[in-house]
């Protein structure tokens, strides 16, 4: 038997923060989710995401977070509850930093070949598969940002001596991305324990969770914190994170998301990346051709594009900050009912 499940969005504005780049805002919704098997918590055991129970399995666990919202649901019964989430804006010339693991058999080719824009993005399916990732299903590609180069390194497992890409994006348009920062409901804190789990296995739970509750056409992903760097931690190389933000980008709004520039570097043993070629976009007619310079050879042309690069990254993101000390950004258009299917 089925039944209907309305969704229903408050568009209300509790509180406005800026920070540096972004603006945090709070708001109201409604939300359910489509559960498979029950199981039962008591009102003060919690439900632990540090090791994945396969007796529980990923029905189960979903099913006893829809039960957290949802207490009294039954099979036939119409759930409606309250939700509370948050989402934030970050303004056109926002920058974020991206990692992308370089194997072996393929250094030489970054290092030699003509590389393309496609190179700094998740592979198209026509390419490889996307394996399932934190907040993207099998198959389904998503792009990963991060607020600090530090914290993409570290998301990505990068050790010493491994090869990777390491680039800078900007958003050409003002974007809008839900908020998995816990607040004082006991809801939204299992919701960023389970998005905070080390264990892989946990991934399917996390994906069709996100997909119930946090996924809506208005917004073009997530915001959330790193589950390898903790806020506040201090590197003796790197210095103090002050920021361990990951982004989450659905693929229908990698568009977007704009290519800086980037490199192909080595992460050396105090945990540094060392470039060895330099990639730039320099024609708008031509979105998916890179200039490219080595360091061997080309020292003095080679710092002469890195500084230029960083230039850039610091001239955008200052304005990306103004517009916020200027108030030029607005809310997303909302829609107000999301309608799910119950078995």
């Amino acid at each position: 038997m089925r039944s209907w499940l309305y969704l229903v969005i408050l568009p209300t504005r509790l509180t406005l923060a800026a920070q540096t780049q972004h603006i945090v805002m709070w708001r109201k919704g409604v939300s359910s989710l489509k559960g498979q098997r029950e199981i039962i918590f008591s009102e003060d055991e919690q439900l632990n995401f540090k090791e994945f129970d396969p007796s529980i399995g990923a029905d189960g666990y979903c099913s006893a977070i829809r039960n957290v919202l949802f207490p009294n649901s039954k099979p036939a019964t119409l759930d409606i509850a309250a939700l509370s989430v948050k989402y934030r804006i970050y303004v056109r010339g926002s920058i974020f930093s991206r990692v992308r693991p370089i194997d072996n058999p393929l250094v030489d080719k970054f290092l030699k070949e003509h590389v393309t824009r496609k190179e700094f993005f998740p592979a198209t399916r026509s390419v490889k598969d996307a394996s399932i990732g934190r907040f993207n299903a099998q198959g389904v590609r998503k792009l990963y940002l991060a607020d600090h180069p530090y914290v993409a390194l570290k998301e990505c497992g990068i050790e010493p001596g491994q090869h990777f890409l390491f680039s800078y994006f900007s958003f050409s348009a003002d974007t809008y991305f839900m908020d998995a920062e816990p607040n004082e409901t006991k809801f939204s804190k299992i919701l960023h324990d389970l998005f905070q789990s080390e264990d892989r296995r946990f991934y399917e739970v996390i994906n069709r969770v996100y997909e119930s509750y946090l996924d809506y056409p208005e917004f073009q992903g997530l915001a959330y914190s790193s589950a390898r760097v903790q806020k506040n931690y201090h590197d003796p190389v790197w210095g103090e994170i002050d920021s361990t933000t990951n982004l989450v980008m659905k693929e229908d709004h990698m568009p977007s998301a704009e290519l800086l520039g980037g490199w192909l570097a080595i992460c050396d043993e105090k945990y540094r990346p060392r470039y060895l070629r330099i990639f730039i976009p320099n024609n708008p007619k031509k979105k998916q051709k890179l200039v490219s310079t080595s360091y061997q050879g080309n020292k003095s042309k080679f710092i002469s594009l890195t500084q230029e690069l960083v230039r850039k990254t610091q001239d955008t993101k200052r304005k990306s900050v103004n517009r916020i000390k200027n108030k030029e950004y607005a809310d997303p258009e909302m829609s107000p009912v999301k309608v799910l299917i119950k078995d």
